[in-house]
């Protein structure tokens, strides 16, 4: 009889989760998705130009009257409603280009964060990049004897050379290297 007391809580409690998880399931989040892309664009498209044909009317019908008390009503259902709808229709399309440009966006963001990864997976599964034959170590050591060169470079340097002095990536060289020159700035 306790069994039977302990479980109804414990399904009341499964029962209202499966709601919660249906309720978030069906919220709409984000931005707007495929057909509501399309309806801004059809909107849009059909408010735009069937405002564009109040305005007409309503100046084709204004100016067709000699008398103004004639022509106002003409001007405010036209005019005003066309532009209304001009402006609405406008607004609804430059959000759909909006929103497709976000959606591209994103989508090329994605696109670069993969290729990233890939490329950092790459990396780690082949370990890092080797310095030449002739190349000892990143920098360890500052003392007269040891000479050194930029990664891409083809000059040797001393430890206090302006040209490497704030770099991290010098790399320790040999004096008798081959296809180095001497930096005419420190004179190794």
């Amino acid at each position: 009889m306790s069994d039977v007391t302990m479980d109804a809580p414990a399904s009341r409690e499964r029962d209202r989760l499966g709601e919660l998880r249906e309720s978030v399931r069906r919220l709409r989040i984000g931005a707007l998705r495929g057909d509501n892309e399309h309806t801004l664009m059809v909107l849009g498209g059909v408010l735009a130009p069937l405002g564009l044909i109040a305005v007409l009317l309503g100046w084709f019908g204004a100016s067709h009257t000699p008398n103004s008390f004639e022509q106002i009503p003409y001007l405010i259902s036209g005019g005003l409603l066309g532009l209304g709808f001009v402006f609405l229709g406008g607004f609804l399309y430059f959000t759909h280009w909006v929103t497709v440009l976000v959606r591209e966006s994103r989508a090329q963001s994605d696109r670069a964060v993969e290729a990233l990864e890939r490329i950092e997976s790459l990396l780690s599964r082949t370990g890092a990049v080797t310095a030449p034959d002739h190349v000892a170590a990143p920098v360890a050591a500052a003392d007269d004897d040891v000479l050194y060169a930029t990664p891409n470079g083809t000059m040797l340097h001393r430890r206090d050379c302006p040209v490497i002095a704030n770099r991290d990536n010098a790399l320790v060289v040999p004096r008798d290297a081959p296809g180095y020159s001497h930096c005419r700035i420190c004179e190794p």
